[in-house]
């Protein structure tokens, strides 16, 4: 959308009457105002409400009843769903009793398995009563939205069903014969049918503890006025203004899931490994968009640590390298890390424990697949050292001959009888020797006692013999060893310089091509001297130092604003460049594994800290750089035990149930350990794909907060005429 139209879109819809936040969400289906959007956000850092008021929006202080949106998306689906048909209803109202009855069978088999677990040390599934009393609700909230939203009044049908299924217990009840209600008699009656109706209150589905409670004494209250079906009357008022926890809309853009994810994975940067969305491979994008989308059409939430961890696993396994995180690893959940570590070391739960073994391997492979994608072929680091030296020698040969050349030209236009300052030379000749700790009775004494004529006047000191001394000095440092080599260098050094001092005091005589060509070759020099300056690796390969150290020394440890002089001087040479590479992800996989190939977390975050940021982005594109980080955050995942955890390190507890599991044999208790404890592999395998991280952000995602209140169920029962006199809280 362009500027233009955008300002006459807001214009248009402002002359209608529409709120700017109404108008930016509008916009916000608009894929090319989306993508102008996206595009400021990545280049500037502005914000969407900056933007926003960039448009001449006000949105920041603007309330936003995203609830009322959500009940109102949730109302239009229902209405699309259309109306209730009466056998829906009759089958919602005959299972209500029993999915109360169960409701309690799952939450006493959760209570039966928190028990063993606590004695044994196992993971027995804890969670059953609240699926199954989601499900339910969700269920419920459907069937009867729908009614609400067609207009189908109170659900007769559903009544019905209430009453077929509770005829039976309800047959229990006793009428009051004609007794009056104050007597000994009626109260008799009236206590007997209360007993029924809190039964069958407190079997009937309940939503939560309180509505359970609520139920037991509203059955108590309608079985002692009415009967038992004076409860399920109740209940039948209390559903036409029943008010719902509303799903999110069901229309999200994909700029709205994109903003959410980043929002939260901003809340989860560690400073080890800051991702956002972008930074993942475009398929591990599109898995997560549609993961999170989903959820927020439900109304919920992801979970931020969840989704920092699954962004990490998503991309490494969209480029091949799927590490199958158990439900420990993909939540970092404490409570969770403490029971699935605790149940790997029971009789039976290898393929577990052999799981977290492997995990070592993976990320030993992932590492290695790195290296070799460097496409370095550099046996060790002597080997690095001595490739580089020898590259930045040969580069300076090459680049000193075109200086030669450039001066050679610069000397047709000027002849060779340019006269050179001998004293000044001598002098600038000894000090350079004492300022490189150079021995000066390292020189030959036939080139001292040619330097003496010249400073005595005996031969004239002329650019020609400065040539002449100068293959010389070549030929001599090419089999010199080190420190007279050094010392060499050093004089020929001496001898460009006072050439360049020369021609700059003789530089007003020249004219034309002449000083064209002396000015040319004259920068020529002073730029190699300058990038021998501040370039440390390129200073050591003309003196010859020794390669073993030059990695560690240069690289490793190396200053970063001399260490890219370094790389730019071997831009041209990448088979150097990769050698390097290769020998920095060596380094970090030997801090990393060690000699047993177990990964450490914090080997491998302080190798990454040790050599920076800043000089891995010399060597490695952005991308790489992130796969590189998202390697180490996954092995943290992996390994590293969440603060809160309370795992038994020492074993104890897994060792006294299996020693204990070998005597027990009465054949009730052997049933139980059997199953639970010596052979936990038949739910070990269950255990950890319910707890992959395929699913993890589905179950620790959370239900967004609903609006307003509900209207007292009791009220309604009172105003119905079912409930008189009775004299309960409201809730």
């Amino acid at each position: 959308m362009a500027g233009e139209q955008t300002r006459a879109f807001i214009a248009n819809e402002r002359s209608a009457g529409t709120s700017d936040i109404k108008i930016f969400n509008k916009l916000l289906d608009n894929p090319k105002f989306v993508a102008g959007l996206k595009k400021a956000n990545q280049e500037t850092g502005v914000t969407n409400r900056q933007f926003a008021a960039g448009l001449g929006l006000k949105i920041s202080n603007q309330p936003v009843d995203l609830p009322k949106m959500q009940q109102d998306s949730k109302k239009a689906q229902a209405k699309e769903q259309g109306k209730t048909k009466a056998w829906e209803s009759g089958l919602l109202g005959f299972s209500d009793l029993g999915a109360g009855v169960l409701q309690g069978v799952n939450y006493a088999a959760d209570g039966v398995s928190k028990g063993i677990n606590k004695v044994a040390g196992t993971n027995l599934d804890t969670k059953s009563y609240e699926r199954v009393t989601q499900q339910r609700k969700e269920i419920e909230e459907n069937h009867n939205l729908r009614r609400e939203a067609n207009d189908q009044g109170f659900d007769w049908m559903r009544l019905g069903g209430q009453v077929a299924a509770t005829a039976p217990m309800a047959a229990l009840g006793r009428t009051y014969q004609g007794a009056k209600i104050l007597s000994g008699a009626g109260a008799k009656v009236a206590a007997q049918n209360a007993a029924v109706g809190a039964g069958i209150g407190a079997a009937s589905f309940a939503k939560d503890a309180d509505h359970r409670m609520l139920n037991t004494a509203l059955g108590g209250v309608g079985g002692a006025a009415g009967g038992a079906i004076g409860e399920k009357i109740g209940r039948g008022v209390s559903s036409l203004n029943r008010k719902f926890n509303p799903a999110s809309s069901t229309h999200v853009t994909n700029a709205q899931v994109e903003s959410q994810i980043d929002i939260i994975l901003s809340q989860m940067d560690d400073g080890l490994n800051g991702i956002r969305l972008g930074d993942l491979t475009a398929q591990a994008q599109a898995q997560l968009k549609n993961e999170v989308k989903k959820l927020m059409q439900q109304g919920r939430t992801p979970d931020a640590q969840t989704l920092q961890r699954m962004s990490v696993f998503t991309d490494l396994k969209s480029k091949g390298f799927d590490l199958k995180p158990t439900g420990k690893q993909a939540t970092g959940s404490a409570q969770l890390w403490t029971k699935e570590t605790n149940l790997s070391k029971l009789d039976g739960a290898e393929p577990l424990a052999k799981k977290y073994s492997q995990d070592h391997a993976n990320l030993k492979a992932l590492v290695d697949d790195f290296e070799f994608k460097t496409g370095g072929n550099a046996a060790d680091e002597f080997q690095v050292g001595d490739d580089l030296f020898k590259q930045l020698r040969q580069q300076d040969e090459s680049r000193n001959n075109y200086i030669a050349a450039m001066y050679n030209h610069a000397k047709q236009h000027t002849g060779n009888d340019l006269t050179l300052d001998a004293g000044r030379f001598a002098n600038n000749m000894k000090n350079a020797l004492d300022e490189d700790l150079a021995d000066i009775s390292l020189l030959p004494s036939p080139l001292l006692k040619k330097v003496q004529d010249f400073a005595n006047g005996v031969k004239p000191f002329t650019l020609a013999e400065k040539e002449v001394m100068v293959k010389q000095l070549n030929r001599r440092i090419s089999g010199a060893d080190n420190q007279t080599r050094y010392a060499l260098q050093s004089f020929r050094n001496s001898l460009e310089k006072e050439v360049d001092d020369s021609l700059n005091a003789f530089g007003t005589q020249l004219q034309g091509q002449a000083k064209t060509a002396w000015d040319d070759a004259r920068k020529a020099a002073t730029g190699r001297f300058g990038l021998i300056d501040r370039t440390p690796a390129l200073k050591k390969a003309l003196n010859d130092a020794e390669p073993d150290k030059a990695f560690d020394q240069l690289v490793w440890r190396g200053n970063v604003r001399q260490l890219e002089s370094m790389v730019k001087e071997l831009e041209n040479t990448p088979e150097v460049l990769n050698n390097i590479k290769q020998m920095i992800v060596k380094r970090i996989a030997e801090k990393s594994f060690g000699v047993l190939d177990t990964f450490s977390p914090k080997g491998m975050s302080d190798a990454l800290k040790s050599i920076g940021d800043r000089k891995l982005a010399l060597f490695f594109k952005p991308e790489e750089l992130k796969h590189l980080k998202n390697i180490n955050a996954a092995g943290r995942y992996l390994i590293s035990q969440p603060p809160g955890a309370n795992v038994n390190h020492s074993n104890s507890a897994s060792a006294f149930a299996n020693y204990l599991s070998s005597f027990i044999k009465l054949p009730v208790v052997k049933g139980a350990v059997d199953k639970w404890v010596v052979s936990p592999s038949r739910g070990v395998n269950a255990h950890i794909k319910i707890n992959q991280g395929a699913n993890a952000l589905a179950k620790t995602s959370t239900q967004n907060p609903s609006s307003g209140a509900e209207l007292s169920l009791i009220d309604r029962l009172v105003k119905a005429g079912i409930l008189s006199g009775a004299n309960l809280p409201n809730q």
